[in-house]
């Protein structure tokens, strides 16, 4: 028994140590890694000590995990409003060097999550297929065999009366872009033929080239929420000040529908011109938001009469994108439901759009 506990008191120690060289290990390659993003010393304690309370067993994991790094994001933010550090310089710098981490982090784990095969898209996929000279039309796949099996397409305001085998005659040898939205990864884009139609399960069909090279579109280093936010549109030059919009000057109602601190899609009523400059001012969570930029594309609806313009943003204060972040990344973490609710409201309109085109 004597000589026993030596041997226990040295096993013990043993372990104690190893578990000591484990966390100093891990905490050793966590600081490492967020000097590589930019953090100094006392920032990284800062997230460290966020980490262990959010991840617990597995600080690293931030560095990996959108969810984990939201909440922690979303605990510091509800921390320095509760000890009245929000507004300080030193919390506001911290925040920026998050939030530009966070989309380093998203824009690496969209490009792990992607797919290169049209055979890897799901049955029920929402697609948009492009026919030059024709127009988008809506679909969604059906089913996926040797051939992509997508529901007869339709077009909102089509006002041409055809039957079901009329309309699957026209699609026949049509060369078209189809443009689909994969959940929780990005948009997608791949060139095809269709090559075939016909009736499954009661239901008009076309019968597409599968593709093992889609292009995926969204590359920008930015993250984009949907939202629904009443704004003003005004035409500048490219050397427009960035200033507010004086009371003369004339601007256009529009509905900002989809958001990120580097640009926004845009609809308003009538025909936008493409290749032009513009200043969008708006209201965010009762803060004034203005950005400065340019035209890169606009998608128009002769029928609806209506301009959908993916709008870059060039020029925007440190303060009013802070704000944006902030907004774009609240909505992420905490309005979830609201945004599934969004998908739906956007689906039934869809298919009132396809009732419409059918009668």
């Amino acid at each position: 028994m004597i000589y026993l506990l030596p041997l226990l008191s040295a096993m013990l120690l043993t372990l104690v140590l190893i578990k000591l060289s484990s966390i100093f290990k891990k905490k050793t390659a966590f600081f490492s890694l967020g000097k590589d993003y930019g953090f100094t010393f006392t920032e990284m304690v800062t997230l460290w000590k966020l980490a262990e309370r959010c991840a617990h067993t597995a600080p690293e994991i931030l560095f990996d995990s959108l969810p984990e790094l939201d909440r922690c994001i979303k605990l510091y933010i509800d921390t320095a409003k509760k000890d009245g550090r929000y507004e300080s310089f030193t919390t506001q710098k911290f925040l920026e060097k998050l939030y530009s981490f966070r989309s380093k982090v998203s824009v690496e784990y969209d490009r792990k999550q992607g797919i290169r095969s049209s055979r890897q898209i799901s049955r029920g996929q929402k697609l948009r297929i492009l026919v030059p000279g024709s127009g988008i039309f809506s679909s969604r796949v059906v089913d996926v065999s040797r051939e992509l099996v997508v529901s007869l397409p339709v077009q909102a305001g089509t006002s041409v009366k055809m039957t079901s085998s009329m309309k699957r005659a026209w699609w026949e040898g049509k060369k078209i872009a189809v443009y689909f939205w994969r959940k929780n990864d990005a948009a997608y884009v791949f060139d095809s033929t269709v090559f075939g139609s016909s009736s499954k399960n009661g239901e008009s069909c076309l019968f597409l080239q599968h593709s093992d090279s889609l292009e995926r579109t969204q590359k920008r280093q930015a993250i984009r929420s949907s939202c629904e936010l009443p704004a003003s549109m005004y035409f500048t030059g490219p050397s427009a000040p960035y200033e507010p919009a004086g009371d003369g000057e004339e601007g256009y109602r529009c509905l900002i529908e989809d958001i990120s601190e580097k640009g926004a899609m845009i609809r308003v009523g009538g025909k936008c011109r493409g290749n032009s400059f513009l200043k969008l001012q708006f209201d965010m969570d009762g803060n004034f938001i203005l950005m400065q930029g340019s035209v890169k594309s606009v998608e128009y609806n002769k029928y609806m009469n209506q301009s959908r313009i993916h709008f870059e943003c060039s020029r925007i204060s440190s303060d009013m994108k802070k704000m944006i972040l902030a907004y774009v990344y609240r909505l992420d973490v905490m309005n979830e439901e609201q945004k599934e609710i969004m998908t739906f409201i956007n689906e039934d309109e869809k298919e009132e759009e396809k009732k419409a085109s059918d009668t």
